[in-house]
């Protein structure tokens, strides 16, 4: 009797560690943000692998990232509060974090990764004209939200190194800079851009503000050449904002669409 109970124990685990990827997704598609997409999907619900996930951001941007791989715990599982961790390529960089999908929503204690701002433009193609080059490294922490809606609170900081843009031809990048923005629970967001590099060719402090919800951003604050900037670097300040002191005042504001 007891063998054969240990027999029907180890069959049932063995039969759920091997349900299909796909059926668990779609069961499970009342705890996927609606902004998430996917196709390809392969392996089991406890290890899976999704071809092509796609993220459609405020604003209308979209973020296509893969392959993606997915990977959950049993015990999560039966709690109701199932754990998530995932790794996966996007934008010509790397992502990986942690999540947890509840029933009341989802969040991800942390997040972060790399990004290539040359592949920028398939997200928001916009930025193709301005021809950037680059790297982005970001980490995201308490991120929340409910499965019908945009993140309500967490926290997103972001470097970047080695800007350049090809609109403004010059020998060394532009400069390194440094995002830190914090999302509030009416999906607003605001922080800082400031320059981290000692020697920057153009200079940018000021403050980040917007909301989720609509895609609207916009910022305020100045802008700055080095002095032995070149006449592109110069060239472009005026276009940035009104000249004062030597630095030009910004007061910029769009969508992310």
């Amino acid at each position: 009797m007891r063998l054969t109970l240990l027999g029907a124990v180890v069959f049932g685990v063995a039969l759920i560690f091997q349900i299909p990827a796909g059926w668990a997704l779609y069961l499970a598609r009342d705890r996927i943000p609606q902004t998430v997409q996917w196709q390809g999907v392969s392996g089991s619900v406890f290890d899976a692998s999704v071809e092509r996930v796609t993220v459609s951001l405020p604003g209308g941007a979209r973020v296509v990232a893969g392959p993606v791989t997915v990977r959950t715990g049993l015990v999560g599982a039966l709690t109701g509060s199932l754990p998530v961790d995932f790794r996966g390529r996007v934008l010509g960089g790397e992502v990986s974090g942690r999540a947890r999908l509840g029933p009341g929503g989802w969040r991800i204690p942390d997040i972060h990764g790399r990004l290539d701002l040359g592949g920028l433009p398939r997200a928001l193609p916009q930025l193709e004209v301005a021809g950037l080059s680059g790297e982005v490294l970001f980490r995201g922490q308490g991120l929340a939200g409910s499965y019908r809606g945009t993140p309500r609170q967490g926290r997103l900081r972001a470097s970047v190194e080695s800007l350049q843009a090809g609109l403004i031809r010059t020998d060394r990048p532009l400069g390194d800079y440094a995002l830190d923005l914090t999302l509030g629970e009416d999906g607003g967001l605001q922080g800082q851009v400031r320059t981290v590099a000692e020697d920057p060719l153009l200079g940018i402090k000021g403050q980040v503000g917007g909301s989720l919800g609509d895609g609207a951003i916009h910022f305020r604050g100045s802008g700055w050449a080095a002095d032995d900037a070149p006449p592109a670097v110069r060239d472009i300040l005026p276009l940035l904002g009104d000249p004062h002191d030597g630095r030009v005042r910004i007061q910029w504001q769009g969508r992310l669409r």
